[in-house]
Formats: C-alpha cells, sequence, structure tokens
C-alpha cells in the first residue's frame, strides 16, 4: 500500500555509489498514473544519455515507435539500471519492454508497485512484498521522528498512555509514523494536548497541511481505482474499525446494491464480485487476512488510515454515514447508506429514511422496538442487516420493503419466519444461519430471485459433537427456485432430494438428516448438478448407515463434507472421482481400514479433517501423498496408537491439530520429517504424550 516506503528503499540502492560504478548508464522514471510513454521515453533517452556527446537529434518530436528503436540500439551492449518508480498498470510496460529487450550483460531493472498485477512481471523470487512496520519498530521510529532533542529520544513517561495509541492508529505505516512523528515533535510535551492531539487525529489526516503527504500517498490509490471499483470500495468504509470483512458477504453486499455489472448467463455476479475483490486487494486497498482453500480471500481488512480517509469521503460524498452518536442521526437525512456502530445514544428515529438504501446494525444492543421504528420509512431499502439483533421476531414493517434485496437475521433469537415474507419478490439472499428457525414456511418458494438462503439451527458449533448443528425443514417447493446459487443447512425429505435436480445453478449444497434410502435420489440429483463445488452431507444419526458404493463420480467437487458411517466400514469408490477436491472434512464414519491410502491420490488436497473416522490402531503417510497438503486435523480416533510418516509425504504442511487420540501413548517416529509444520495444536492428549512432548521429543 502507499506509504510503506517503497521508493525510499530503492532510492537508497539506486543513490549509491559503489552500485551505480557498476553499471555504463542509469535512470530513474517516475511513471504515475497518467503517464504519457513518449514522455517516458525520451525521459529514459536523456537520462541514460547524459554522459553521452551524441544525444539524437529531434529526440522531442520523434513518435513512440522511434523512440522505441532509438533506446534499443542505444541499450544493445550496454549494462544499464533502470528505476520505474510507482508504476500503477501493465500497459506502459508492453513498450517499455520492447525498448529495453532482454540484456545478457547483467542489467538491472526495478519496479516500485502498489499493484500486484503489475509486481508479477518480476519472477517469483525477485518480488519484494514489504510489509507494515512490527510494533516495536514501529515505536522505535516514532520515538526517534517525535523526540529527537530528548536524550536517548524516548517518551516521556506521562506521554507513553497517548503515544502508544497514536503509533497504533498508524497500524505500522512508515509515512504515517514519519509524518505525525515529525508534526508531535514541535509540541508541548503536555499530557493534555497530546490527548487532545489523539482524539483529533481523523480530522489532522483529513485536514492538517503537514499530513498531506500522508493523505496524498492514500488518497492517490483510492482516486485511481476505476468506476466500477469505487462505489465497491467506498462500500467497505460501512465497516467498524478493524472488521474483518468476509469476502463471501460484500461481494451479496454489492449485488444486492446493484455496483456488480451482469456478464451474462455463463459468468454469474459471485464470479465478477471476485474478480473486483481480487483487483481492490491487489491495488493494495485492502489487506488479505485469510485465504481459504483455493488462495482467495476469505476475510479482509482495512488499515485504519484508509479507512479515515473513505469514511470521511463517504460522509462528504452522501454515500454513507456510521452512526455512533446521536450527532450524527441528525444527519442521516442525507445519507444514502446507514451502519449503527453504538447504540448507546442513537437518536429513537432515522430522517430521511425514504432515501436509504442499506442499513446495517453492527451493535447487537439495539432493541427490537427501536428496529421496528427506525426501518418504519425506509422505502427504497436494499439491504437489511440484523445480525446478532436482540429480536424474537420479523418486524412487521419488513414485509412492506418491497425493494428488499438483502435480508440478514442471522444469530437473532428468530423462531418463525412469517409467510408475508413472500412479498418481498426482489430478495436476492436471506441469512437465517444460528436462529432457532427449524421450518421455513411454502411461500418461500414464491421468492423467485433467491439467490442464496442459509438457515442452520442455533447451536454453537464444535466438529467433535455429532450433532451440532441441524438444518430447517423445507418443502420440496423451493426447487423451483431457479436462480439459486447456494442452499444450506436444509432436512432431507424424499421430494427434495428428487427434485434437488432442478436448481442447476446451485455451487453450495447443504443437507442434513440424510437416511440411507435418500441416498440414491439425492446422488443421482447431484450429479445434474454440473455448477457444484461444495457439498456437505449429514446423516440423520450416528447409526444411520451411508452406502455410497456404485454411484457416480463428481468430478467438478473442491470441498466435500461427509459425516454419518460408511456402508462396509471402507472409504467408497467414489473417491476415485473427486479429482479436483482441495477441502475433504469427514466424521463418524466407522472405518475399519486405513482411510489414508484412499486419499493418496487427492494431489490437489490442501485441507483434510477426520473426527471419529477411523477405528483402527496404524495410519500410514507414504512419500509422495498429499503434496500440497497444508492442513491437517486428526481428532477423536480411539484406538489410532501409531501413525506412519515417511520421509517425502506432505511437504508443504504447516498445521496440524491432534485432538482427542487417546491411545497414541507416543509421538510417532516419523514426525522429523515434516519439516515444514510450524503450528501443531494438541487436545486432549494422553499424559504419556504429552509428557514425552514436553521432554525429549
Amino acid at each position: 500500500m502507499g506509504g510503506l516506503g517503497k521508493t525510499t528503499l530503492v532510492r537508497q540502492v539506486y543513490k549509491k555509489d559503489e552500485i551505480k560504478q557498476n553499471f555504463d548508464c542509469s535512470a530513474w522514471i517516475s511513471v504515475s498514473q497518467s503517464y504519457n510513454i513518449e514522455h517516458l521515453l525520451r525521459e529514459l533517452l536523456k537520462q541514460l544519455q547524459e554522459k553521452e556527446k551524441d544525444i539524437p537529434r529531434h529526440v522531442d518530436t520523434r513518435d513512440a515507435a522511434s523512440l522505441v528503436q532509438t533506446l534499443t540500439d542505444f541499450l544493445q551492449d550496454k549494462r544499464y539500471l533502470i528505476v520505474l518508480d510507482d508504476m500503477w498498470s501493465r500497459d506502459a510496460w508492453v513498450l517499455l519492454n520492447h525498448a529495453l529487450g532482454i540484456s545478457k550483460n547483467g542489467s538491472r531493472i526495478i519496479i516500485t508497485t502498489r499493484n500486484e498485477d503489475v509486481a508479477s512481471l518480476a519472477d517469483v523470487e525477485h518480488g519484494i512484498q514489504l510489509k507494515t512496520l512490527g510494533k516495536e519498530e514501529a515505536w522505535d521510529l516514532f520515538c526517534r521522528k517525535a523526540f529527537p532533542r530528548l536524550e536517548g529520544k524516548t517518551c516521556p513517561q506521562s506521554l507513553i498512555y497517548w503515544a502508544e495509541k497514536i503509533v497504533d492508529k498508524c497500524e505500522g505505516l512508515p509515512l504515517a509514523i514519519v509524518a505525525i512523528g515529525s508534526l508531535l515533535s514541535h509540541k508541548k510535551l503536555y499530557e493534555n494536548d497530546w490527548k487532545s492531539f489523539y482524539h483529533q487525529l481523523d480530522w489532522h489526516i483529513g485536514n492538517n497541511a503537514e499530513l498531506s503527504s500522508v493523505r496524498n500517498a492514500l488518497d492517490l490509490s483510492i482516486n485511481h481505482l476505476p468506476g466500477n471499483l469505487k462505489n465497491c470500495f467506498l462500500y467497505c468504509g460501512i465497516f467498524p474499525e478493524d472488521y474483518e470483512i468476509r469476502r463471501a458477504e460484500l461481494i451479496r453486499l454489492w449485488i444486492a446494491e446493484g455496483f456488480i455489472e451482469e456478464r451474462g448467463a455463463s459468468i454469474t455476479m459471485e464470479e465478477v464480485g471476485n474478480e473486483y475483490l481480487n483487483e481492490i486487494a491487489q491495488r493494495s486497498l485492502l489487506q488479505v487476512v485469510r485465504r481459504d482453500v483455493d488462495g482467495m480471500a476469505e476475510t479482509l481488512q482495512m488499515h485504519d488510515l484508509v479507512r479515515d480517509i473513505v469514511v470521511s469521503k463517504c460522509a462528504s460524498g452522501k454515500f454513507s454515514l456510521l452512526l455512533d452518536n446521536s450527532r450524527d442521526a441528525m444527519h442521516s437525512r442525507e445519507a444514502r447508506r446507514v451502519s449503527v456502530l453504538k447504540a448507546d445514544s442513537i437518536e429513537d428515529t432515522l430522517d430521511g429514511g425514504e432515501k436509504i438504501r442499506s442499513f446495517i446494525l453492527f451493535d447487537p444492543r439495539v432493541s427490537s422496538a427501536w428496529v421496528e421504528t427506525a426501518t418504519g420509512n425506509f422505502k427504497l431499502l436494499r439491504v437489511l442487516s440484523l445480525e446478532s439483533a436482540e429480536i424474537t421476531k420479523l418486524p412487521d414493517v419488513v414485509t412492506t420493503l418491497f425493494n428488499l434485496r438483502y435480508l440478514d437475521l442471522s444469530y437473532t433469537n428468530l423462531k418463525v419466519v412469517p409467510k408475508a415474507l413472500c412479498k418481498l419478490t426482489k430478495l436476492q439472499m436471506l441469512n437465517l444461519s444460528g436462529t432457532d428457525v427449524v421450518e421455513l414456511p411454502l411461500q418461500i418458494k414464491e421468492l423467485a430471485k433467491l439467490r442464496v438462503l442459509l438457515t442452520k439451527v442455533n447451536h454453537d458449533y464444535d466438529a467433535r459433537i455429532f450433532d451440532c448443528f441441524q438444518g430447517a425443514k423445507v418443502h420440496s417447493g423451493i426447487c423451483l427456485l431457479k436462480d439459486m446459487q447456494e442452499l444450506g443447512y436444509i432436512e432431507a425429505n424424499k421430494d427434495l432430494v428428487v427434485s434437488l435436480c432442478n436448481m442447476t445453478l446451485l455451487r453450495i449444497f447443504k443437507i442434513t438428516k440424510v437416511k440411507r434410502e435418500h441416498i440414491k435420489e439425492l446422488w443421482t440429483s447431484i450429479t445434474r448438478l454440473a455448477h457444484l463445488s461444495h457439498l456437505l452431507i449429514i446423516s440423520y444419526a450416528k447409526e444411520e448407515v451411508l452406502d455410497l458404493e456404485n454411484l457416480d463420480p463428481l468430478p467438478n467437487l473442491e470441498w466435500f463434507y461427509l459425516k454419518g458411517k460408511l456402508h462396509g466400514g471402507v472409504i467408497p469408490t467414489i473417491f476415485s472421482g473427486f479429482r479436483k477436491l482441495r477441502d475433504l472434512r469427514m466424521g463418524w464414519s466407522r472405518l475399519q481400514a486405513d482411510p489414508i491410502p484412499s486419499f493418496a491420490h487427492l494431489s490437489h488436497l490442501v485441507e483434510l479433517h477426520l473426527y471419529r473416522v477411523y477405528e483402527g490402531q496404524i495410519m500410514t503417510f507414504r512419500a509422495g501423498w498429499f503434496p500440497k497438503l497444508e492442513k491437517l486435523y486428526l481428532a477423536d480416533m480411539e484406538q489410532l496408537s501409531c501413525m506412519e510418516v515417511e520421509a517425502g509425504t506432505m511437504p508443504i504442511l504447516n498445521y496440524m491439530e491432534l485432538i482427542g487420540l487417546r491411545s497414541m501413548l507416543v509421538v510417532p517416529a516419523g514426525f522429523q520429517n515434516l519439516t515444514s509444520l510450524q503450528q501443531i495444536v494438541l487436545m486432549d492428549m494422553p499424559v504419556e504424550f504429552m509428557t514425552m512432548v514436553r521432554e525429549q521429543d
């Protein structure tokens, strides 16, 4: 991101005489956002030929093709050092690459950029991705800038509390630390002055001329966003500070708001949304916190200072408003989107509600009565998120919001979905996860635009418990919803499993309470779902046997969760057809044979979770197996006492959990072969095992 010190680092290298003397010529070019290719080529020629007597005539009037040829001829036998600073897109590289060619003389080209797409021009081993400073480094840098005249450049004891809060706000961004530290170096060392500065820091970032370098560096990235991405990025300003934004949630919000363009039947808006999000992350405006097994960003965060600028832009442009005190509520008349961060002192009503398009609740302490009152005149509302709100029934007003596309009621105490919900004919996403809704009304089939339906009865998730969650009962008529992309946790019934094949766009499907007699029809329907990539099947009960033999494989499946006793105590042969599987989770399988050899062909597997899967004593991992496995979870296999781990197996495994393996008394001898392992979690392991771990092993 802007302000990390990319240019500063490269400049320190570029200006050193002992480096420059190794090259015949050198040039430093700032590419910038609005570059002119002819200007760049002319500037390159002038800098490279600074010591040359024969600078080509009429350089200032030559076209790009002529300049490229001149540069090529000049550099063909020279060793050169060229810095292309602050490159924003790969476009500039097309002509420059032709001009610079491939030198065999040890020449060097250094590019600085905020964009991962530009950085990919370099070979992987030649890319340096700068990180923000750690806490100690940030504090040291700040003190050197803020207290240059004090002995040891140390912070006075009376100011430490506020100084640390100021440094924390910078979140390790060197440019911000240096600029704010330098500004404070002129301030009196009075605690109240520093306290006052901290409470006004957001204002200083936006208005103080001495911090314009910080503001401009961060502004540049935002202003450079294409039009279709700008609204998407500004929308991220509705989330609280340090909030981990879930990818799927954000993309659904964009779709509901109409920010995602439709590109035809062959690609979904969710896939387009993923492209948008990847591009924003590549531009370093959002930081990836976690990635899924496919390497896609799963959760993201916005740097505090970037967020401050975004929030300011959103407020001034009437794009959105953060409600965290009563003063803000008075300005809600002009905002198009409102998020409630604090419930302490918000007003009873929201002025201008008829203009609001998104209303998102982040503070669960807001009462049901307030929600009912506040949303009373939301005539144009597209997005309503009441996650974790203290409501037991759906506010009556919700069923009158005819423009609603997105309704999130997750983790509320909701018990019943009213039949009147069917009036919301534009609804695309309905989230009932973590509620007490055990059955959906028949009328749900009238929500023809529904793309995502999430239900899960309110239980705390614990993979070690068989019935840690259950789905809701639905009528088979739900299968008439042809736009459905994700349907999860619903109870199986005979009519449903037969009709499922009608939802041809389904990509994610999670079904519970599956009985033996359901399997054949269920699998027949699933094999007709050409786009299905994520599948969860949970059996009716621990002793319910699932017979998956003689069924067709699912070659496009990428994520599979199977919980239930398997016929014959062996892995069914359909597993040989799971060629693209990246994440496999199994539980309560009651296998008599070691399952690991049956998974050995899964060369794309990144995560493997096995809970109460195997009732044998020995589990084997051979050399060459699981080349891409990164995470392994083994739990509650009571008889498992030995693991054979050969050298060359799981070569990039970095995380492992061993839980409740009560017969495993010693650390397996082959564990020293797992040289890439970074973290092991041990839980409910035998005392003997833990003693060995703490001592010689």
